[in-house]
């Protein structure tokens, strides 16, 4: 699959040690890409540790090959643990919350 992702939007919260990122996927004739695949590539486009990258929303759109999301990098992946919500962590490690 070619994801190309374009970041829109890099705010630095130094605050809650992250950054927050608002980007578009597209994705040429294939189906939107999966929280893991989106994971992947937008952690090796940023150079980070992928246990750090949390997607926060995947908003897409019928019939259109381009996915906005939503994500946020912390600077350790136990920072990252501290802040967000647990259904978010749950989500981004590919678990349900009844696992």
């Amino acid at each position: 699959m070619s994801l190309q992702i374009e970041i829109l939007k890099e705010f630095e919260n130094p605050l809650l040690k992250r950054k927050e990122l608002e980007c578009i996927v597209r994705h040429p004739r294939t189906a939107t890409p999966t929280r893991a695949e989106i994971r992947d590539k937008l952690s090796a486009l940023l150079n980070c540790d992928k246990e750090a990258l949390f997607v926060e929303k995947i908003l897409s759109e019928f019939g259109v090959s381009v996915t906005k999301i939503y994500a946020r990098v912390y600077s350790t992946p136990s920072e990252g643990e501290k802040i967000e919500p647990s259904h978010i962590i749950l989500r981004n490690r590919g678990k349900t919350a009844e696992e």
